[in-house]
C-alpha cells in the first residue's frame, strides 16, 4: 500500500457512494432479481464493479484474510447502506493517514502490518465475490510473471 494507492480506494469509493444513492433513491432497498428493471441491474454492476477496483488495489493477504467487523451486509441487502459506507469511508481516511505519516518518516508502507489491518477492514466491508475476483486476478498475474 501507499498513499497514491489509498487515494485511489477514495476516489473509488465516492463512486461506490454515488451508486448506492442512485440505486437508493430509484428503488429503495429492493434486492435485484431477474424481473429488475436493466437501469437496477446496470447499476448493480456498476456497484460491484467498483468494489472489484478497490479490491485490486488492496494488499492480497487483505482479501485472503478479511477482517469483518459487521454482519455480512451482502446477506440481506444488494447495495451498501449509508453507514456502512461510512465506515468504509473511515477506514479509508485512516489508511490515507497512516500512510502519509509513514512515509513522511520514509518508513516502507509496503507490506505494513499496520496498514494491512486497515485493509483487512476494508476488505471485510467488500462484497466476497468481489474480493474473489481481486484474488484470482493477483493469482493469474503471479503464475504469468512465474513463466
Amino acid at each position: 500500500m501507499n498513499i497514491t494507492k489509498a487515494f485511489q480506494i477514495s476516489s473509488h469509493l465516492g463512486n461506490l457512494a454515488r451508486i448506492a444513492a442512485a440505486y437508493s433513491a430509484k428503488y429503495g432497498d429492493v434486492r435485484i432479481t431477474e424481473n429488475s428493471t436493466a437501469h437496477a441491474k446496470e447499476l448493480y454492476s456498476q456497484f460491484m464493479a467498483e468494489q472489484v477496483a478497490i479490491a485490486n488495489l488492496l494488499d492480497p493477504t487483505a482479501l485472503k484474510t478479511p477482517y469483518n467487523r459487521f454482519q455480512r451486509w451482502w446477506e440481506r441487502r444488494d447495495f451498501m447502506n449509508s453507514g456502512l459506507l461510512n465506515e468504509l469511508w473511515q477506514a479509508t481516511a485512516t489508511l490515507i493517514e497512516r500512510c502519509a505519516y509513514m512515509e513522511e518518516l520514509n518508513q516502507p508502507t509496503e507490506g505494513a502490518p499496520s496498514l494491512l489491518v486497515i485493509e483487512q477492514v476494508i476488505a471485510g466491508l467488500l462484497h466476497p465475490s468481489t474480493r474473489m475476483t481481486a484474488v484470482e486476478k493477483t493469482t493469474i498475474s503471479e503464475q504469468c510473471q512465474a513463466v
